[in-house]
């Protein structure tokens, strides 16, 4: 737990505040793309029960994530 802790604090004091944020986006994203079907309470948070709207979800959440890894690292 302590090297996971680590790294993530090398990854945000290196790239930045911002592109921490945007990699937590990224596996937001990817989590609601994935397995946002097993997980009800994402479901009801966007406001759809259908997979095309988890789909649609997960893809503008992930893509803004790796956008915003992209444009705020040093």
């Amino acid at each position: 737990m302590n090297e996971i802790l680590n790294e993530f604090s090398q990854m945000w004091h290196q790239n930045g505040p911002l592109a921490v944020v945007g990699f937590v986006l990224v596996i937001i994203g990817v989590c609601i793309f994935g397995v946002g079907k097993k997980i009800p309470l994402v479901r009801y948070m966007l406001g759809d029960r259908s997979m095309i709207t988890q789909i649609f979800w997960g893809s503008i959440i992930t893509t803004l994530g790796i956008v915003m890894i992209y444009l705020f690292r040093h």
